[in-house]
């Protein structure tokens, strides 16, 4: 999978006004200047960056509907 975003400690600027645990980590677009989420973990922001990509480049609307089920189950 190529990588097309940015994940990093969310800078303060980006927060909004959830709790600093729940936005540590931050997605931005392969530019860095478009926030895509927040996340409590990197693993969760690199989960949410899969799912971008498969549904960028799936076809499949099945294995699409499958890959968003399991990011919003937390896996």
């Amino acid at each position: 999978m190529n990588k097309v975003s940015i994940i990093k400690r969310c800078p303060e600027k980006n927060k909004d006004d959830r709790p600093d645990k729940e936005q540590q980590w931050c997605l931005f677009d392969s530019k860095g200047e478009k926030l895509l989420g927040r996340h409590p973990s990197r693993s969760k922001a690199l989960a949410q960056e899969r799912v971008i990509q498969v549904h960028k480049h799936s076809t499949n609307e099945q294995i699409i509907k499958d890959v968003v089920k399991s990011f919003s189950n937390g896996r």
